[in-house]
């Protein structure tokens, strides 16, 4: 399996109108937020918080919709790390095509923006890319394949009929990920009972998403994620090993969630 950097754990939960007004933003059909804690043990210590939202929008007269992501730890522990996150996705609800995606993460102060357009037909993706050198990289490049965003990777993966799948099946992915497109993999593990660090209980598929690697992460280390076998599919619980204990984000209650 291909290797993801630990954007994704912040990203998959883990606004302005987008295409200079060519994208008309509506209701909000999901709304929650995630705890993101370090794991050492039982020792369990919150640093940090994410942040998910779902639109239904009009792009180009299209039906589609919107998903758009946040995350960052507590200011108290900045004097250690700062980290924050911030990812956009505009999706064709026709037939889930990405038709924008754009994102800008902040480490320790070195920060890096990407956005990319795909046109049309899908076939061509117009790429903007600045890293800390302030030094902006515009590319175009020709795909074959339908390609994904970070979001709307995992909200494709959250809807699967699972129940239909067969246990430890790679399925192989097209990510568009840091200018380049690689090749990622999930599969599903069963169902598993999860309880919350607030009590509450879950039936859940669990998923093994790729590898992740790179500073902090071991190599061969999977992110797995727990996502609830109701209608909603919440992400219940996200966790991944780095190199001393592990990385998690859990549900909170005060989530919304449209009736489907």
């Amino acid at each position: 399996m291909d290797k993801l950097p630990f954007q994704f754990l912040i990203a998959i939960f883990l606004l302005p109108a987008l295409l200079q007004g060519q994208t008309n933003q509506s209701e909000i059909e999901e709304n929650f937020k995630m705890e993101l804690v370090y794991q050492l043990g039982f020792v369990i210590i919150p640093v940090g918080e994410l942040w998910f939202k779902k639109y239904i929008v009009e792009n180009n007269q299209q039906p589609g919709y919107m998903l758009e992501a946040n995350g960052a730890n507590f200011e108290s522990y900045d004097w250690i790390y700062r980290f924050s996150s911030y990812h956009k996705a505009v999706i064709n609800s026709k037939n889930d095509q990405l038709i924008y995606f754009e994102h800008r993460l902040d480490q320790n102060g070195e920060q890096f923006q990407e956005s990319y357009h795909l046109d049309k037909k899908g076939k061509k993706i117009s790429s903007k890319i600045t890293d800390n050198t302030k030094v902006e990289k515009i590319d175009t490049t020709i795909i074959t394949e339908n390609v994904k965003d970070i979001l709307s990777a995992f909200e494709l993966i959250r809807f699967l009929d699972f129940d239909k799948m067969q246990l430890g099946l790679q399925k192989p992915m097209a990510l568009l990920l840091n200018g380049t497109i690689c090749k990622i993999s999930f599969d599903y593990e069963g169902k598993e009972n999860i309880v919350s660090p607030d009590r509450s209980k879950h039936q859940c598929y669990k998923i093994i998403v790729g590898t992740i690697t790179g500073s902090v992460f071991k190599n061969g280390d999977e992110l797995i994620a727990w996502i609830s076998t109701d209608k909603n599919r919440i992400p219940v619980q996200i966790k991944a090993d780095v190199k001393v204990g592990s990385v998690c984000a859990y549900m909170k209650n005060d989530a919304l969630f449209s009736s489907k």
